[in-house]
């Protein structure tokens, strides 16, 4: 049943019941009511709601909103099988647990990755830095250029080593690099200037670990 149908059924048993009620309301409100009711039989309101009626039948209407150019069904609509909606149900239901655990998964790989930052941060100023510091005032008593920098923000350590002509020699200053891969959660240790670097975990970044690199740089550089 379309909706202007219900609504004229609705309409034609409230008509019934206020004629069949109107003597127990109160005298004035049953007045009012009454001529409300008359007003409805009068021929000419009766002709103009019997054209509406008309109107609405010849185009039937929908309250349900459409896509726009899809016109209303014709022939009255079957209910959804119970086993499709439940297909649909569960697809939806499972594309948000998958939705909802790959939040949990990058939420987590974050978490990771902020906890690595800071625990690499410790390792620089405790391990790396010192270490390194250790070398350069060694080298330096034997003649042996040493730069040190360091960036916090970068999560590198750099350690330059040349002696004289070594800088000319080579185009650059060699140097043995420590920086931090946030994506596989490791250090990587660098040599400068035919090295593909290696990755070390940070419990591997030791003091004793940090000088036994840089011993194995300076030893290729002196060749």
């Amino acid at each position: 049943m379309r909706a202007i149908e219900r609504w004229i059924v609705f309409l034609a048993i409230g008509i019934g019941f206020v004629w069949i009620f109107v003597d127990k309301l109160p005298t004035e409100l049953s007045e009012i009511v009454k001529y409300v009711a008359s007003l409805l039989t009068m021929p000419y309101v009766f002709v103009t709601i019997l054209i509406l009626i008309s109107v609405a039948l010849v185009f039937p209407f929908d309250t349900k909103r459409r896509p726009q150019g899809i016109q209303a069904p014709t022939v009255e609509v079957p209910k959804m099988k119970d086993e499709i909606k439940a297909g649909f149900d569960t697809a939806a239901a499972s594309h948000s647990r998958t939705v909802a655990e790959e939040a949990r998964e990058e939420a987590k790989e974050q978490h990771e990755r902020a906890q690595f930052k800071l625990n690499c941060k410790r390792v620089m100023n405790d391990n790396i830095i010192p270490a390194l510091m250790q070398i350069e005032a060694l080298l330096n008593q034997n003649g042996w250029q040493c730069r040190l920098t360091s960036n916090l923000e970068k999560l590198q350590v750099t350690f330059e080593v040349y002696r004289g002509s070594t800088e000319a020699r080579l185009g650059s200053l060699p140097y043995i690099s420590f920086y931090a891969d946030d994506q596989q959660l490791e250090m990587v240790v660098y040599y400068s200037p035919n090295d593909d670097g290696k990755g070390l975990s940070l419990s591997e970044i030791t003091h004793d670990a940090v000088q036994r690199e840089v011993l194995t740089f300076f030893r290729e550089l002196v060749k």
